[in-house]
């Protein structure tokens, strides 16, 4: 796997390596060896396909050799519906002590306000020092700049708005926090006071291995619908939700261990959820090492197994005809040869065809 360094998982060099490729489609011939040495990816396309046959010869005799001790899977010729069959798994219990440890933390802390817990992490991590750019004059007392951030980030991340923020009990105006918003908050200096609350000054490093289990290096990306008024410039009409069709799409990018974010973009209805995913495992800068990446079925493609297999890291998907999929054969012969799975089994691949397909 590609070491992370502090600027992400693939390091500066590897992500300029990828997008110059992803961009121009080829390499030049003058760099091709580095280019293809930081992605870890071999320059002969016969030691390429070599690697994958290897690896599919050898899961594919890991399934046959495990398939009579896996009662929820099974492969038989079927007229109609395919030959893999599934079975649902039973649903975990709830473990005994949560529904104690929920009614002793209530009585104790309560609810929480939203503005609080921003106070709070605002203060320990001093996050809120990244959306003052380098060499600028801020023009005010830090205090001040503090508060004023504070309130402008409630309001435009609770949705209440500004305006309605600014009638509040404090002294400042809306055309204070009108000013901040405008001068101060910015994408880049957003996306940095988040890696600045996930880096090695907090979440990550605070966060109690005793609790919440070792660091993971898996993730999972999926999308969540927003409603939104009408007259929101990004509100977008989908049908795919029933009760508010009109609002926004925001792509996450969650590790599994303890739902903490390590990236989040905007997505309009119609965009590719591949390229939200591969540009989220590429961009995000916090100190995570990203080696597995579960999606659903939305982000089943070709080109994003392609892609995730370039940038090494596995794609894990969710296939929603998975009875009806077929295996295909590293090879010809005997060697080659699964007998369990053969109801499931389809031609061998063809390492030549994908030898000389260029992009």
């Amino acid at each position: 796997m590609v070491a992370a360094t502090q600027a992400g998982l693939f390091g500066p060099q590897i992500v300029a390596a990828t997008d110059n490729t992803l961009r121009d489609g080829i390499i030049e011939s003058e760099t091709e060896p580095e280019n293809y040495a930081r992605l870890r990816k071999p320059l002969q396309a016969k030691l390429f396909t070599a690697e994958l046959l290897e690896e599919m010869d050898a899961e594919l005799s890991l399934l046959h050799d495990a398939l009579p001790s896996l009662p929820w899977l099974e492969i038989v010729e079927r007229k109609k519906g395919g030959a893999i069959v599934l079975s649902p798994l039973d649903p975990l219990p709830e473990p005994r002590s949560l529904r104690k440890l929920k009614a002793a933390v209530r009585p104790r802390w309560g609810v929480v306000p939203l503005l609080d817990m921003l106070t709070e992490t605002a203060l320990r991590t001093g996050c809120l020092d990244a959306l003052i750019p380098a060499g600028t004059r801020l023009g005010m007392d830090p205090t001040e700049f503090f508060e004023r951030m504070l309130l402008v980030i409630y309001a435009l991340g609770a949705g209440a708005g500004i305006r309605s923020v600014a009638a509040g009990e404090h002294p400042y105006s809306e055309e204070d926090l009108r000013y901040c918003r405008r001068w101060f908050l910015s994408v880049p200096g957003a996306r940095q006071v988040a890696n600045t609350i996930a880096n090695a000054n907090a979440t990550f490093a605070a966060r109690q291995s005793a609790l919440w289990g070792e660091g993971t290096t898996a993730v999972a990306s999926d999308s969540t619908h927003f409603s939104a008024y009408d007259q929101n410039i990004f509100t977008e009409y989908h049908s795919r939700y029933k009760r508010a069709k009109r609002g926004v799409l925001i792509y996450w990018t969650v590790e599994t261990a303890g739902a903490m974010a390590i990236y989040s973009q905007h997505l309009a209805c119609s965009a590719s959820e591949v390229h939200a995913m591969v540009e989220e495992a590429m961009q995000h800068e916090t100190n995570m090492n990203v080696e597995t990446n579960h999606v659903d079925s939305h982000v089943t493609s070709l080109i994003g197994f392609g892609i995730t297999r370039l940038l090494n890291f596995d794609l894990v998907a969710r296939f929603k005809q998975i009875n009806v999929m077929k295996l295909y054969l590293p090879g010809r012969g005997d060697r080659f040869a699964y007998p369990l799975l053969r109801p499931a089994l389809t031609r061998p691949i063809r390492p030549d065809t994908s030898r000389t397909t260029t992009i």
